[in-house]
Formats: structure tokens, sequence, C-alpha cells
């Protein structure tokens, strides 16, 4: 990871400068033109799409990826991290269910 930081660190500032460049303009002419805007789903698909084209040199909405990448990450980390959520259980039914096995990764896969 380092590596790839130290190999791409002439890239990484102006993509960020690029990126969120778009993405504010995008939401200034969302919020004129409807009065709001979604922030929160436009923030994570460019950054998704910022880290892939800074480090990656890759386009993920050009790809058969498209629109669906901050979803994929947004499962496949609930997945690794689930056995670490508490929900407020009794400790020895929450250690049941969510501590003691580990999610089938067949559940994360591109939603149709």
């Amino acid at each position: 990871m380092f590596f790839l930081l130290s190999y791409r660190r002439d890239r990484v500032i102006p993509e960020f400068h690029n990126s969120y460049s778009e993405l504010f303009d995008g939401l200034e002419k969302e919020l004129a033109t409807k009065g709001i805007s979604a922030f929160v789903s436009a923030n994570d698909q460019d950054v998704f799409s910022f880290l892939a084209r800074s480090f990656y040199d890759a386009d993920p909405i050009g790809s058969k990826l498209g629109f669906d990448g901050p979803d994929l990450i947004t499962k496949w980390v609930l997945f690794l991290l689930h056995p670490l959520l508490v929900l407020g259980l009794p400790r020895p039914i929450e250690d049941g269910i969510l501590h003691n096995f580990s999610l089938p990764p067949f559940f994360i896969k591109k939603d149709d």
C-alpha cells in the first residue's frame, strides 16, 4: 500500500482537486435546479472514483462495476466487521448470533 502511495504521489492531489471540483459543481447545479441535493451518495461515489482513478488509473463508472462500487464496499466492510458490532442485546445472545461465526461471502454481490 505504501509503495502504491509513493508511486502515485504525483497523481493523488490533482485527481483529488478534479474529483471534488466536479462533485461540488454537480451538487451546486442540482441545488440550484431542485433546491435539494443528496451529498452522501454523491460523496460516496466520488470518493470511490477518486481512489480508483488516482491509485489505479481506472474509472470504475466506465467498467463493469458501474455505480455499484460504494455499495459493494459498504457490504464488504460490514461483513468483515460484523464480529465487532454491538447491538445492545444480552451478551450470550449477541455472542451466539454475531460473534461466533462469520457471514458467508456469497451475500456480497452486485445488486440487480
